[in-house]
């Protein structure tokens, strides 16, 4: 399983290959350029994270309530159901069904407005990582990877 500390390295790797490819084609990448990639990538993140949240917070003070997903709810729950869903597909099919009432629950009502929030600040921080990783890479860091 890959875990963040195993994929921080790896992005330092491709920004580091791409430093050496544009210093071998005689591109520099020169401070104020990486720099200005460091901004924008938290301009980005800024903007992704305030516009999400902005907007799960409108569709949460609009969505209707959720009475309608819950006669879908029982439904599904009924024993009926899965008996059948059971007998068709086995215990497999009736976690798939489960799994895919889940799924759909996600993009309806006020847990879309929870929804697009996760998506926006998980989107928001993998900006924020980037442009710390190539804040660490600009010559003349002092924050990168060393220990005192």
């Amino acid at each position: 399983m890959l875990s963040a500390k195993s994929i921080a390295p790896r992005f330092r790797v491709v920004i580091a290959a791409r430093l050496e490819h544009d210093a071998a084609m005689n591109k520099s990448v020169s401070h104020g350029e990486a720099t200005a990639i460091h901004s924008r990538f938290d301009l980005a993140g800024t903007l992704i994270l305030v516009v999400g949240i902005v907007v799960a917070a409108l569709i949460y003070m609009t969505a209707a309530d959720d009475s309608s997903t819950a006669v879908n709810q029982e439904l599904v729950n009924a024993k009926r159901y899965q008996y059948e869903v059971e007998r068709f597909g086995g215990k497999a099919a009736v976690l798939m069904v489960e799994l895919n009432h889940w799924f759909d629950s996600l993009w309806q009502g006020k847990r879309l407005a929870a929804t697009i929030a996760g998506l926006s600040i998980a989107a928001a921080l993998g900006c924020f990582w980037i442009a710390h990783l190539i804040a660490d890479d600009l010559p003349g860091s002092d924050h990168g990877d060393q220990i005192d």
